[in-house]
């Protein structure tokens, strides 16, 4: 059964019918703006508008808590006030282009444009500041952030990214077949990555660097039936006519079967084990009831604005949960009841927890909502600062002992310095991968990897090594340094089986 809806005679929808027989309905003034709109339990949403303009005014959501809106001449969003008078505003150029824009705590962001009406420059709180360029055509050129990085990109006659370079030249390139599909991918190093596709450009082959290969297939109606793997593993899935996902079959032949309702809504899901588990929804598509073929019975219940607000579990334990007019988390009870309470800033962030014994915990935030201080119950202080891509520059501690960061072009930390003037340094390969670290005590840590980025090989400082080696599908086969030598076994669902070190092996079994 598909929904139905019935409409006015001035063509407005006037009522909406899931196909499990659940209403909604909506009415309208004369302009066909809609006044109000009644969910499937009863529950109202009003609004109300310009006289002349058929812009929404006010918004009262189901619980009844109200936004205002306010707009300039040309009705562009100039203002909007909600619950708890958190207050956001912005202002426009001519062409309709937000170029100001302020939070409820009363950061401010400029943005300026191009003569094509893309953003050129974006600047924020905190020094935080961007340059873009554009071509003719509206593809990003370029990304430049505060301390100059710059990220670029080059475009094909079709406007597809063929090319991107980071701030320290690695350049990725991307190769498209005729009718715009991703064939490949290339790193600095020339390790590509290459797809296949059908005639219905649905992709049916990944290629890695290292030759290893992943196939899909695909039914008439374009669901996915098969992933194979590089080491030969197939899972399946079957859909029903309505392209809803019936049955998934592992490479072992283990299933799980699903069945649904007539709004599609998961209703029994029959696991490997033999396990059913059974749900039951309300009016609105929300799981009420869990029950599995134990008898074990969970509950959930809502609030009109769709919070959580009661689960009883199976073992008739409930949990329950208070919010605030924007839906936050205010209170929480465990079933022991036990209850830990919380507090926001205008911005959304947490200000304080109260934990179940009564202790409290109180978080102080920057213009950019990172936390820059934390106040424990005994009144000690943890203070963080940022640059202005938002990494952490420095942190003091309780007793005030100061470590200080510094970051690369690529936003990656390069050392790590202490109170005492020891510090730690780290190093990277071409491909992002973390290589060596120099520690406080000058001895070198240091690491190499594969082709996939997997490591292959850790150099501890007292010169100890130890190796990794891997199959086809990533999974860890072997793992040596001095003591000797673990080798790892698989079943065909990746669990492990069995470890053998030094001669002696052990097994492990699974349940299905």
């Amino acid at each position: 059964m598909a929904t139905a809806v019935v409409f006015s005679t001035m063509g407005n929808m006037t009522k909406e019918i899931d196909a499990n027989g659940n209403t909604k309905t909506f009415s309208y003034d004369n302009k066909g703006n809609t006044l109000t709109a009644t969910d499937e339990l009863g529950n109202t949403c009003y609004y109300t508008y310009a006289t002349d303009q058929n812009r929404i005014l006010t918004y009262t959501d189901f619980k009844g808590l109200r936004y205002n809106l306010s707009y300039d001449n040309a009705g562009n969003l100039v203002k909007l006030v909600s619950p708890g008078s958190s207050i956001y505003e912005a202002s426009y150029d001519q062409y309709g282009k937000i170029i100001y824009s302020k939070d409820p705590l009363g950061n401010v962001y400029a943005y300026n444009y191009d003569v094509f009406g893309n953003p050129s420059t974006v600047n924020g709180p905190n020094g935080y500041h961007a340059d873009l360029s554009f071509d003719a055509r509206g593809n990003l050129l370029s990304y430049t952030d505060a301390r100059g990085s710059k990220n670029s990109g080059e475009y094909d006659i079709l406007d597809r990214l063929k090319k991107v370079t980071d701030p320290i030249n690695n350049v990725t390139r991307l190769s498209y077949d005729a009718q715009g599909n991703i064939v490949s991918v290339s790193n600095k190093n020339n390790e590509v990555t290459a797809i296949n596709y059908d005639a219905s450009n649905r992709p049916v082959q990944y290629t890695n660097p290292l030759g290893n290969k992943t196939k899909l297939s695909y039914d008439a109606m374009d669901k996915l039936t098969a992933v194979t793997n590089a080491a030969n593993q197939t899972n399946l899935l079957q859909h029903n006519s309505l392209s809803r996902l019936t049955r998934m079959q592992d490479a072992q032949g283990n299933y799980s079967n699903i069945d649904y309702d007539a709004n599609g809504n998961v209703t029994v899901l029959r696991l490997p084990n033999g396990q059913t588990i059974n749900y039951t929804y309300d009016k609105k598509n929300r799981i009420i009831q869990t029950r599995d073929d134990n008898g074990t019975i969970a509950n959930l219940i809502y609030d009109a604005n769709g919070n959580i607000t009661s689960f009883e579990n199976g073992t008739g334990a409930i949990i329950t949960a208070t919010y605030d007019s924007l839906n936050r988390v205010t209170s929480f009870t465990d079933a022991l009841g036990n209850r830990s309470k919380y507090t926001y800033n205008k911005n959304g962030k947490i200000t304080s927890i109260e934990d179940r014994n009564g202790i409290s915990s109180f978080y102080t935030y920057d213009s950019m909502s990172r936390v820059t201080s934390y106040r424990d119950n005994s009144g000690s202080i943890v203070t963080s600062s940022y640059d202005a891509q938002g990494n952490i520059t420095q942190l003091k501690d309780q007793k005030n002992n100061i470590t200080n960061y510094t970051y690369d072009s690529l936003n990656r930390r390069k050392t790590m310095t202490h109170a005492d003037g020891t510090y730690r340094q780290y190093f990277y390969d071409k491909k992002g991968n973390l290589s060596s670290v120099r520690l406080e005590d000058a001895s070198i840590l240091s690491y190499q990897y594969d082709p996939q980025n997997r490591m292959t090989t850790k150099t501890l400082p007292g010169g100890d090594v130890c190796y990794y080696t891997y199959d086809n599908i990533g999974r860890v086969l072997t793992a040596t340094n001095n003591a000797g030598t673990i080798s790892f076994g698989y079943d065909i669902l990746n669990r492990v089986i069995s470890e053998s070190f030094n001669g002696r092996t052990t097994t492990y079994t699974h349940s299905t």
